[in-house]
């Protein structure tokens, strides 16, 4: 959001006990909007657009494609062969 498109709140206004959380909204914004210009020019759009590059996996198993299940070696478990 471009702050220069709204007038802006004067400095005593949003010193007031009621206006705290709009001084802090109208502060992350500004703030927000100085990060995006200063990373832009190292940051491409596409990898900002891209989304996550890796995918977080509860366990190892699927990592070094380990199989599940039971198994039975060499006729020591009947039951499952």
């Amino acid at each position: 959001m471009s702050l220069q498109g709204r007038a802006k709140l004067s400095s005593n206004v949003l010193e007031m006990k009621f206006m705290k959380k709009s001084k802090e909204k109208s502060e992350m914004e500004a703030e927000e909007e100085k990060r995006k210009i200063m990373f832009e020019s190292e940051i491409p759009d596409d990898l900002i657009k891209g989304g996550d590059l890796c995918v977080m996996e509860p366990s190892f198993v699927p990592c070094l494609q380990l199989l599940s299940g039971r198994f039975s070696f060499k006729g020591m478990n009947p039951e499952i062969e």
